[in-house]
């Protein structure tokens, strides 16, 4: 397999030229730049960037979300679960999350726990197997090899999608976001919860996740209702 641009990035652009079509853009709202291949919120004069949706989504909503585990003795606070992931790469062996189960949902909860016993299992692995992030191409990356009768092959994308290649588990978010998924059997659904975010962004009046709330975290849930009454009051107030 060769390089390809993972579904969740697929999803962005799409969505993100939606917006544009119907011009709906706000720049006062998290929005995905392509060309720098970075996400933005502009607030009075100010421009922020972040390479995580989920940090400005925050800031947004004026809600501040933690992850928290204890390493080497002491406690350490992510505001995104990315970066616990970008942790996880080097502090493995020492990284706990015992007593800060709230911060996490059950899939998290899971795979880290897959994440860690495999990086500890497989301590003579080649280091391009291990989820690295590649500066040049602006993503993240590993060799992906299932078996020694299967020849090797290169994932990229984000780093959720490609510790789920990796690992061979990952999240999933169901939700609803347009009238279409609302009145379909099958609901849509994202490998990260910066996918479910975009989602809501872009179709805040039909977006839902009623019915799949055990998917999430509390602190995820809190998040996404802010989000939506903060976009839906804007969008209220330039029709009237």
């Amino acid at each position: 397999m060769g390089f390809r641009m993972s579904k969740s990035n697929v999803r962005y652009e799409q969505l993100d030229r939606a917006m544009k079509l119907n011009k709906v853009v706000d720049k006062t709202i998290p929005f995905y730049d392509g060309k720098n291949n970075t996400w933005c919120l502009v607030d009075g004069t100010d421009k922020y960037s972040d390479m995580y949706l989920d940090r400005l989504i925050q800031k947004f909503a004026g809600y501040k979300m933690q992850y928290r585990y204890t390493w080497l003795g002491e406690t350490v606070t992510r505001k995104v679960f990315a970066e616990v992931l970008e942790d996880v790469i080097t502090r493995y062996e020492d990284l706990n999350i015992d007593g800060f189960e709230v911060d996490y949902n059950s899939q998290q909860l899971e795979w880290l726990t897959v994440i860690k016993n495999k990086l500890i299992t497989e301590q003579k692995r080649n280091a391009a197997e291990i989820p690295h992030y590649c500066k040049k191409n602006k993503e993240w990356q590993c060799m992906v090899k299932i078996s020694s009768k299967v020849t090797p092959y290169k994932e990229c994308g984000s780093i959720e999608y490609v510790f789920g290649e990796y690992s061979g588990l990952g999240e999933k978010y169901n939700f609803r976001h347009d009238d279409i998924s609302k009145d379909e059997k099958w609901a849509d659904h994202e490998h990260d919860f910066t996918g479910v975010v975009y989602a809501l962004i872009s179709s805040p009046n039909h977006f839902s996740v009623n019915g799949f709330e055990g998917q999430y975290s509390i602190q995820q849930l809190e998040l996404l209702k802010l989000v939506k009454e903060k976009l839906l009051t804007r969008r209220k107030a330039n029709y009237t």
